[in-house]
């Protein structure tokens, strides 16, 4: 545990420091700013801002599936490789969090959530930072898609058009997914123990 007088110097620390705007990466981008906080001791700091724009993270659930959790497989080009994680979409249309996750579940996985049957099969999970170095949260759901049938998905980019849907058991999601995945699975296994 840190003393009082040591957390009162980091703060003044960060006071005392500058931000600016980086602009080696800031020439083209329009959905993220890139900022320095520069240290008076010359150490520099480098965080994102995602313009405001939260997200939403969620993972497909399926009682009848011996694998019950459905996650998503999509390539992600900083690997070059094919990536295990939960769906995600933006927040960034004027629709409000519901209706913007429906789209995107019926965006990348195909289902359709009954209007009438929303409480009985979305379940908020929580919110939870994305990292320490950007503004954005993201809201966790899992989607209990049981009896219902998968339909045709509605992908807006050749990333999402090229995934497809894994159904996965707890260890799998533990040992190869993503960090989203593990906690919507875990917190609803804790929330149903």
């Amino acid at each position: 545990m840190y003393s009082s007088e040591e957390k009162r110097n980091f703060f003044n620390k960060l006071k005392n420091s500058t931000v600016s705007i980086d602009n080696t990466y800031n020439t083209e981008n329009k959905y993220i700013t890139v900022y320095n906080r520069n240290f008076s001791d010359g150490r520099k700091y480098q965080f994102i801002e995602r313009f405001g724009r939260d997200s939403l993270a969620f993972v497909l659930y399926d009682e009848n599936k011996e694998n019950k959790f459905g996650v998503l497989n999509q390539y992600h080009p900083p690997l070059n490789k094919y990536v295990c994680g939960a769906f995600t979409g933006s927040l960034d249309k004027n629709k409000g969090l519901i209706n913007i996750l429906l789209d995107e579940i019926k965006e990348e996985s195909g289902y359709i959530i009954p209007k009438n049957d929303l409480y009985q099969r979305i379940y908020s999970i929580s919110k939870q930072p994305v990292s320490s170095q950007t503004n954005e949260q993201v809201n966790l759901y899992l989607i209990d898609v049981t009896n219902l049938t998968q339909g045709k998905k509605f992908p807006d980019s050749d990333f999402e058009k090229f995934s497809y849907i894994q159904w996965a058991s707890i260890n799998y999601i533990l040992t190869k997914c993503e960090w989203k995945s593990r906690l919507i699975t875990l917190q609803h296994l804790i929330g149903k123990g």
